[in-house]
């Protein structure tokens, strides 16, 4: 190869360098949830965090970027946890049934027919997809089927689970 033919062979690998476009990491905000979420977003400073996470969810993505993603020079530390870089960090993830509109028989007639209804709290099921209750836990409830992430540390479960929908939803026990 000549001079002038390596000259335009190293020009264009510069142009094409600089013209790649550069893939974001994930905001600061996205990375935050990492802290929020175990805690259940509280206080105004977990308000962004929670809308990114609500985002992240709208656009098919998981609610918690990777850990790995949020490190800063490649520090294995997350701020607010004591010795986290020698800490198994993880989540589990999975779906969960949540029991809405639930009612129990309190009275009934003669016949056995059902008379008079007691409203229940809701309820959660982790690792359950929706199927209808025992008629002895609820006379009758709707459900829907959701998913739920929770923080995991050296194999114990952080905080409380985030409950949620594929709409950004997110789903409480009374």
């Amino acid at each position: 190869m000549n001079f002038r033919h390596m000259v335009m062979l190293i020009i264009v690998c510069i142009v094409g360098g600089i013209s790649q476009p550069v893939l974001a990491g994930p905001s600061q905000n996205e990375c935050a949830i990492w802290l929020c979420m175990p805690a259940g977003f509280p206080g105004s400073d977990c308000k962004s965090p929670h809308k990114a996470m609500i985002k992240r969810i709208k656009k098919g993505k998981s609610p918690l970027p990777s850990l790995s993603s949020c490190m800063v020079d490649g520090s294995a530390s997350v701020p607010g946890l004591p010795d986290s870089g020698s800490q198994n960090i993880k989540t589990n993830e999975g779906r969960a049934s949540y029991y809405y509109n639930r009612y129990q028989c309190n009275r009934e007639n003669h016949d056995g027919r059902c008379i008079g209804y007691k409203k229940l709290p809701n309820k959660i099921v982790m690792d359950n997809w929706c199927k209808k209750e025992p008629q002895k836990d609820a006379y009758k409830s709707d459900c829907k089927t959701i998913r739920y992430m929770e923080a995991v540390i050296d194999g114990k479960s952080y905080g409380t689970p985030l409950f949620y929908d594929d709409n950004g939803n997110t789903y409480e026990l009374n």
